[in-house]
């Protein structure tokens, strides 16, 4: 009997080996099938170095052949990356075309290898890569100026941030309704996503014109420079004249908002008003 009783353990172990052939087992997770092959296709050569299973999905961890830390978040029934983060060891490591647009542009002179932070965010819904620099300035009036510089994958620059967004990886799923409402009003060029002070915010590119969108559970506003030599509706710059006669703005800005349109005047010092449905002292 025990030479069968063997046999039959050994063919049921072997069954078992087979039935999840297709599977593999890093920390504890099984990958399925399609995880496996989306990173042997996008990151050939890499190395997984954890793994981590949640109630609302997998997130793998791994090191590909530059070197590079690269983050990806997976549904929880497996079927779609959400989000890939990647974290550069090296600005050398980035596409030529943002390479070339950092180098012409005002920053172009800096020290590369002072970056803090050097961050690629692939979103599922979203056409386009969005490169990350981060870097304190130690130089001149502005000692230790937190600065953020964010790219498109062809090299398109965003207008500086000296603020933080937060992470993306807390914000791995983007809200459908919120990418509905934009091409539906603005177009489909959405060129970023991030997550400021709690409010999803976008940058669409409509018909030429750089707008930033703003949701809070609905949409907030939508806000986009104008043309000084813009021709605005009288009473509003009445309503200017009135607040400071002869106000000299040197930007101007129309901020779409649920409840209308307010105009935004500023001036050199980023001071200004906000002329709408209410009038408020910037």
């Amino acid at each position: 009997m025990k030479p069968i009783f063997y046999l039959l353990l050994c063919l049921f172990f072997c069954l078992s080996a087979c039935k999840n052939s297709d599977n593999f087992m890093k920390d504890n997770v099984i990958l399925q099938p399609s995880i496996k092959q989306d990173i042997e296709t996008r990151f050939p050569g890499s190395e997984i170095l954890n793994v981590y299973d949640f109630l609302t999905g997998t997130e793998i961890n791994l090191k590909d052949k530059l070197g590079n830390n690269i983050s990806l978040f997976y549904e929880s029934d497996n079927s779609e990356c959400m989000l890939t983060v990647t974290k550069f060891v090296s600005f050398e490591n980035l596409p030529d075309e943002v390479k070339q647009s950092f180098y012409i542009s005002p920053y172009g002179k800096r020290e590369t290898d002072l970056f803090s932070n050097i961050e690629c965010d692939e979103y599922k819904h979203l056409r386009r890569k969005m490169y990350k620099l981060e870097f304190y300035d130690t130089l001149g009036r502005h000692d230790n100026l937190y600065t953020l510089l964010m790219f498109n994958d062809d090299g398109f620059m965003f207008p500086v941030r000296h603020n933080t967004l937060n992470q993306s990886c807390w914000h791995k799923q983007l809200n459908t309704n919120e990418i509905s409402f934009i091409e539906n009003n603005y177009g489909n060029d959405i060129r970023s996503f991030n997550n400021d002070s709690g409010y999803n915010s976008y940058y669409v590119m409509d018909h030429g014109i750089l707008k930033y969108i703003q949701f809070d559970e609905e949409w907030k506003s939508t806000t986009y420079s104008l043309p000084l030599e813009t021709k605005l509706p009288v009473n509003v710059m009445i309503e200017l004249q009135e607040l400071q006669p002869g106000f000299n703005f040197v930007k101007l800005n129309k901020i779409e908002t649920p409840y209308g349109e307010v105009y935004q005047f500023l001036d050199e010092k980023g001071d200004g008003y906000n002329i709408g449905n209410t009038i408020v002292s910037l």
